[in-house]
């Protein structure tokens, strides 16, 4: 019996009997990732001034700043994931299921996908360049790309885990805060600016 109630826990089958909380889950999930990808890849479009483009200090901080105000606000809800790579992160650690990590990961590339259609809608045609798209710098082999993103991605789930667990009696300070300031520097050391690339 006990076999398969761990079976059940693990495939996620007992959270089809929580749908409201599931749909409240996948909703913020949805609006959080929507959320970022809007603000933060709108930072990225240059030209709105002739004579002006946004610095990597500035894309960073709109990045940062969002995810770490996300977090706040759909942290009670779904856990603030709003990244495939922490879902999948939960996942391995077991501290989702397979059914809502599945469902999360396919929630947040709809939300991101719906807000970049939106970001590209509010944007006139000749200032949208790649609309923020995150791209390999021209002077990186993909290898060398593939690797900065591994490193930038463990900086991100790595601090999740350690502002999110609940064995640690250590933590003063504000967990999204955190997040978002990872996401910053991490934005900092791999981005460059787009009038660079």
């Amino acid at each position: 019996m006990a076999a398969g109630t761990n079976i059940r826990q693990i495939l996620g089958l007992e959270d089809l009997g929580k749908k409201k909380v599931l749909s409240a889950a996948l909703l913020a999930e949805f609006l959080g990732t929507a959320i970022l990808v809007l603000i933060g890849c709108g930072s990225c479009i240059t030209g709105w001034d002739l004579d002006y483009s946004p610095t990597i200090v500035q894309i960073a901080l709109a990045f940062g700043v969002t995810v770490g105000t996300v977090v706040q606000f759909i942290r009670h809800v779904s856990g603030g994931h709003i990244n495939p790579a922490v879902t999948i992160g939960f996942l391995v650690a077991k501290k989702i299921s397979l059914l809502r990590a599945i469902l999360y990961v396919i929630v947040q590339c709809l939300g991101a996908i719906v807000r970049a259609g939106l970001l590209k809608g509010l944007t006139p045609s000749n200032l949208q360049g790649n609309l923020g798209a995150t791209v390999v710098n021209q002077h990186l082999s993909p290898v060398q790309g593939f690797v900065v993103e591994l490193c930038i991605t463990f900086v991100l789930v790595f601090t999740v885990f350690a502002c999110c667990d609940e064995n640690r009696g250590d933590i003063k300070g504000s967990a999204p805060l955190a997040i978002g300031l990872s996401v910053a520097t991490c934005h900092m050391f791999a981005a460059s600016c787009p009038h660079e690339s």
